[in-house]
Formats: C-alpha cells, sequence, structure tokens
C-alpha cells in the first residue's frame, strides 16, 4: 500500500511501534534503517524498486540504478548549477498543485531548507501563503545527541530559514509553527 492509514485499517494489530527505530529517527542517530519502519511489522519498499505480491508469494525488483543513467556532457560548472537548479525548481514547482493551504515540514537541514526557499520564491507572485512545520522537542536533547554534526533541535536553523524564504514571499511564515513531542521509551 502506498497508504500507512489503509494498512492498518486491515490489520490494527499492525500498529504495534518499533520503539527502537522511533527512539534512532527522533534523537538523530545515524543508523541506516533499510526497510524497517516506526511499525514493528510494517516495511517500507526500497527507493527504485516494484513489488509484486502473488499466491506464489512476494517478490521486490530493482527498476533503476543511478549508476546506470547515462552522463551529462557539461561544459561548465555554471552550467552544472544552472541544470540543477532547473531541475530542482521543476521538482519543487509540480508539487505545488493544491487545493487547500500549501506547507513544507521544515528541519535544520539542507533538503528541507532548500525546498521550503525554493516553493516560497515559486508562490511570490501567487496569492496562497506557504506554512512550515518544524519539529522541536520538549526537553534538551543534548543530554541523547553526542555527535557536534548532528542536532535535535531543529527551532534555530529552521527559523533562520524561515527568515529567508519569507524575503522571497512576504506571504511565507516568518516564524515556523513548532510541533513538539514528548518520547517515552519503553524497553
Amino acid at each position: 500500500a502506498t497508504s500507512r492509514a489503509a494498512l492498518l485499517v486491515l490489520d490494527p494489530a499492525l500498529a504495534e511501534i518499533d520503539d527502537l527505530f522511533v527512539a534512532q529517527v527522533l534523537l538523530a542517530w545515524p543508523v541506516y534503517h533499510g526497510e524497517r519502519t516506526a511499525h514493528a511489522r510494517l516495511r517500507r519498499l526500497p527507493p527504485a524498486h516494484t513489488l509484486a505480491a502473488t499466491p506464489q508469494g512476494i517478490t521486490t525488483r530493482l527498476y533503476w540504478r543511478m549508476e546506470a543513467a547515462p552522463a551529462l556532457p557539461i561544459s561548465s560548472l555554471d552550467e552544472a548549477a544552472e541544470g540543477l537548479r532547473a531541475c530542482f525548481d521543476e521538482a519543487v514547482r509540480c508539487r505545488l498543485r493544491s487545493r487547500g493551504p500549501l506547507a513544507v515540514t521544515l528541519s535544520g537541514g539542507l533538503d528541507s531548507g532548500s525546498v521550503a526557499a525554493t516553493a516560497a520564491g515559486l508562490l511570490a507572485g501567487d496569492d496562497r501563503p506557504l506554512l512550515a512545520y518544524t519539529f522541536t522537542p520538549l526537553v534538551e536533547p543534548g543530554d541523547f545527541v553526542t555527535s557536534a554534526r548532528r542536532f535535535g533541535d531543529d527551532w534555530p536553523l529552521s527559523a533562520a530559514t524561515a527568515r529567508q524564504a519569507a524575503q522571497l514571499n512576504p506571504r511565507f511564515r516568518h516564524q515556523p509553527i513548532r510541533i513538539s513531542a514528548q518520547l517515552t521509551l519503553r524497553w
């Protein structure tokens, strides 16, 4: 299913939480999760794979590999940057279709920040706001996050990104909306 909700309707027992997975994700532990999900009995289909379910069983098949993509002839770094920007803008643009309000999940990272800033710029001529949602923990994450390269509170960098995006589109919500949660671990 492409929807977790659809699977949980079929069997509510599938909702059993994988506590360790949730803890690792929320505490920003650099762990590869592969097919694991927040639900102990649900698995994620790997990127660029198809899944076929038949009476004989379930099979997955890799249908695309980045390494197999043809190399593009690029004559300069500027040309490469221009091509990347055009592709990125189009990828964001085609996801801005909506009958209701538009929103982004904004963390302190480059990926969500780039999407938020690009979306704000693309929407600048429209009369549609762009909301940003940011996760912040209820407790200080310093006790759980030991690596200097990882952080547990997205708020400071999210707010800075939102200020920059608001310059592109004044209707961008200047302060992201905080989504806070407290994690209770059970082992």
